[in-house]
């Protein structure tokens, strides 16, 4: 999934935000108090909150700093299949994922939207987002001393640090054995059993 555009209205410190993303990583940066962490959290909430909400919680914690009116979230993204626009409006409690290419309004339910949004993604839940498709300042700031000769290392223990908890596992390797496992149980799907069972 790539994410090519975020609009933001009513949410938190922006009263109107719109934000284009480039191919590969995008990397927010700027002074403290400037919205960087509204962005993300803007992300997560349209993708994984409830427009129909009624907790007060969630609904102070997104609301606008400068207006009595909930938030209206919306991004276009595009993924292999093709182009789509998911819209959650918290003010009017409405929600919508919409193929971009058809027109079609695939499901304008949070379960509905969040199945797809876990399609899309392989993520289903705000927290492995947190945990496996983000990588925040703190965890950048870990990475302390950066050589020339070995910065790709050093990034990656901080990454592995932050993701296993300060378990030492390599990755790389897990990812490898993995990919071998899966290799494994994918022999012969391609063609039935002749004796199933």
């Amino acid at each position: 999934m790539k994410i090519n555009n975020l609009y933001i209205k009513n949410f938190r410190r922006f009263r109107e935000k719109s934000i284009s993303f480039k191919n590969g990583m995008n990397v927010l940066y700027g002074q403290n108090e400037h919205g960087k962490s509204t962005v993300l959290e803007a992300l997560l909430t349209v993708l994984y909150f409830d427009a129909k909400t009624k907790s007060k919680k969630i609904l102070d914690q997104i609301g606008s700093w400068e207006s009595d009116v909930l938030p209206m979230i919306r991004i276009e993204y595009s993924t292999k299949e093709g182009s789509y626009m998911l819209e959650k409006n918290f003010d009017s409690n409405t929600q919508k994922l919409v193929n971009a290419d058809t027109n079609e309004i695939i499901s304008e339910t949070y379960n509905g939207i969040i199945a797809e949004v876990k399609k899309h993604t392989g993520i289903g839940s705000e927290e492995v987002f947190k945990l496996t498709a983000l990588i925040a300042q703190n965890d950048v700031a870990r990475v302390g001393n950066i050589t020339e000769k070995q910065p790709i290392k050093s990034l990656r223990e901080t990454i592995d640090s932050s993701l296993l908890g300060g378990v030492k596992v390599e990755t790389g390797a897990v990812i490898s054995e993995l990919n071998s496992v899966i290799t494994d149980l994918e022999k012969g799907l391609d063609r039935p059993a002749k004796y199933p069972g």
